[in-house]
């Protein structure tokens, strides 16, 4: 064999090859892309799921109470102690005025749920800041519970059996007379 021939046989070796190469790139490549574009779309639908079932965990449900800020209560010696001060008293308070007809322990106990724990901090906030609202009556919104704002949301079942959810049927009937 000449060294013509043998470079020509090489030649079409080598040729031959890299053709096959190059066809199996341009699939590595496609694959590749493919993989890509599909991540990128299961990432949109995730996004695009998560923000439409989770927008509304940036609201929250209020109640508007009419809250008396009660001298008895706050400031008994004339003098308002916000250490000791009953605030959650006067939201106790304010959330039985709104439904009078409720009596027994266990009922006021419930009623007292629908209203976060946090409302008596509000409303010492609200007084620390404006001292003048001692000795009023103020219509104030406060902040309902997880489980009534979950209710409000339409995230707890109203149709499931009562011992299967976080809150009574007496509850949701007062969460619908607030409504």
């Amino acid at each position: 064999m000449t060294r013509d021939s043998q470079n020509k046989v090489t030649k079409d070796i080598v040729e031959s090859g890299l053709r096959r190469r190059y066809r199996r790139e341009s699939i590595f490549r496609f694959f590749g892309l493919l993989a890509t574009v599909v991540g990128v779309v299961f990432l949109v639908v995730f996004f695009a799921s998560l923000i439409s079932q989770g927008s509304s965990a940036f609201s929250q449900t209020f109640i508007e109470l009419e809250v008396e800020f009660s001298e008895e209560l706050l400031a008994p010696d004339g003098e308002i102690d916000f250490a000791f001060a009953d605030f959650d008293g006067i939201v106790r308070n304010a959330v039985r005025a709104e439904f009078p007809d409720v009596s027994g322990r266990r009922d006021r106990r419930a009623l007292n749920q629908l209203v976060s724990i946090g409302a008596g901090y509000q409303l010492r906030d609200a007084l620390e800041a404006d001292p003048e609202l001692l000795g009023t009556i103020q219509r104030v919104l406060i902040p309902a519970s997880a489980n009534v704002d979950m209710v409000v949301k339409g995230n707890i079942d109203r149709e499931l059996d009562e011992s299967r959810r976080p809150v009574s049927d007496v509850q949701i009937s007062w969460i619908d007379q607030l409504d």
